[in-house]
């Protein structure tokens, strides 16, 4: 998916994943060294290019990298999403290429994160919100 983008939420890597021998990254306290996540909403007025997979709920329980998009757990996903320069994303119909190549050949990445939803109540980042943008799908046999 490409689209204009109000705010992102997620994790984004701090280091290169060089030199893991046999250690968990994901583990408490050390993931603190590896992965930073956004405290608030990130990249605002932003243009995004999402990569992922969504499953809805019966389907996504053997796959162990999709996580619960919805507070119901019905829908599950894993996205990354690089952040660009705001751009205006071209109504109707339009090839993929034709909005891919622009971004990577004309600008420079903001960021790139590994999206996650923050539900907390108070005090969490929410969810990652786009405005306008076009997405392409394909399903994958099992």
């Amino acid at each position: 998916m490409i689209a204009e983008t109000e705010a992102l939420v997620g994790a984004a890597l701090e280091k290169a994943p060089t030199g893991i021998s046999g250690g968990n990254v994901f583990a408490f306290p050390g993931v603190r060294e590896w992965f930073s996540f956004t405290a608030e909403p990130a990249f605002a007025n932003s243009v995004s290019l999402l990569v992922g997979f969504v499953a809805g709920a019966p389907h996504a329980t053997h796959l162990g990298l999709l996580r619960p998009m919805t507070p119901a757990g019905d829908v599950h996903g894993h996205f990354h999403a690089a952040a660009f320069p705001y751009r205006p994303v071209r109504r109707g119909r339009v090839a993929l290429d034709e909005l891919v190549r622009p971004l990577f050949d004309n600008e420079n990445v903001l960021g790139l994160l590994h999206l996650v939803n923050d539900w907390r109540d108070a005090s969490g980042a929410g969810q990652s919100r786009f405005l306008r943008g076009a997405c392409w799908c394909a399903p994958i046999e099992e």
